[in-house]
């Protein structure tokens, strides 16, 4: 069951549960390395979906300081950012697709706080919690 949850800018987020990514997946190969979980399913969806708009992917994963994030904008039926990933490197895809969604900085200090994508740190607790 996909969930929707409204975030500040006019943004959404739909978290891909596991329970979601096996309704979705009948192709469960993962074409860009840079991603865990980005199947063939879910990149038709993206794609689809972005006949209305940006839409993203984003991915990371953290602990004790070290890890990695990734991210792939599309629109219009295309990808037209990354597939990129970051390995605590100066890159930062997640801020940089956001961006390109249109996230803007006021008062945080990057495109990440802004739209408080660090409420929750897992994409259970985004499920279970939502944005409060």
């Amino acid at each position: 069951m996909a969930k929707s949850i409204d975030l500040p800018q006019n943004m959404g987020l739909v978290p891909l549960t596991d329970e979601l990514n096996d309704e979705l997946v009948d192709k469960p190969n993962t074409p860009y390395k840079e991603f865990e979980f980005l199947n063939e399913s879910v990149i038709e969806v993206l794609l689809d979906v972005s006949s209305l708009g940006k839409v993203g992917f984003i991915e990371t994963e953290y602990f004790g300081g070290e890890g990695v994030q990734s991210s792939i904008v599309c629109e219009k039926g295309k990808v037209i950012y990354g597939p990129q990933i970051s390995n605590n490197d100066n890159l930062n895809p997640i801020n940089d697709a956001l961006k390109i969604l249109g996230v803007y900085v006021s008062k945080q200090q990057d495109e990440f706080d802004e739209i408080g994508l660090g409420r929750n740190r897992s994409t259970e607790k985004w499920f279970e919690r939502g944005y409060s």
